[in-house]
């Protein structure tokens, strides 16, 4: 229980951050992270362990730093070590890189140092498939995040799903799906 309240709270500090980087009030930056904190959803997630809730404090630190004035080359790599962190908590994240470097792209000076915030996640996103192969015997599946399925009926195998195939999956509208995206 302690150590998801804790990352709760982190996220609540993440935002007071992230909004007096945008903002430059303290007013407006104490209000955000009050109506952050009373939020239905994130103290649902500070009383249990879930990827969102280290993921979304991962997000926030990132893009705090981001946020600062100096963005120099070691700032831009432990951004890109931040945002393949938050990429290997949930796959389908990757999907954000796409704004984070239209910001990026914005906010810096010289545009070939966006490089530095490429390579960690470039070497991850290459050394995945050795990684999977290395925890799991292929290169191409992920365990499913359902506990049932990995301790299997025999209670010793692990049910292995293939990352590929199931990707249509995502896509279609069926009682699952659409389950999943209300509770999102």
């Amino acid at each position: 229980f302690i150590i998801p309240a804790i990352f709760g709270t982190l996220i609540v500090l993440g935002i007071f951050l992230v909004s007096y980087s945008l903002s430059k009030n303290y007013i407006v930056s104490i209000i955000s992270s009050i109506i952050v904190s009373t939020l239905p959803l994130l103290i649902h997630w500070s009383t249990l362990l879930y990827l969102d809730t280290l993921s979304l404090f991962i997000f926030l630190i990132m893009f705090s730093i981001f946020l600062s004035k100096r963005l120099n080359n070691k700032i831009l790599f432990l951004g890109g070590i931040l945002f393949s962190l938050y990429f290997l908590l949930r796959l389908s994240d990757i999907i954000n890189i796409i704004p984070m470097l239209i910001f990026l792209l914005y906010r810096l000076d010289n545009k070939k140092k966006i490089i530095y915030f490429l390579l960690p996640v470039i070497i991850i996103i290459l050394f995945l498939p050795l990684i999977n192969f290395i925890l799991f015997e292929n290169f191409n599946f992920f365990p499913d995040a359902n506990l049932d399925k990995i301790i299997g009926e025999e209670g010793n195998n692990i049910n292995k799903i293939s990352f590929i195939n199931k990707i249509g999956g995502y896509f279609s509208f069926n009682e699952d799906n659409l389950q999943a995206m209300w509770l999102n």
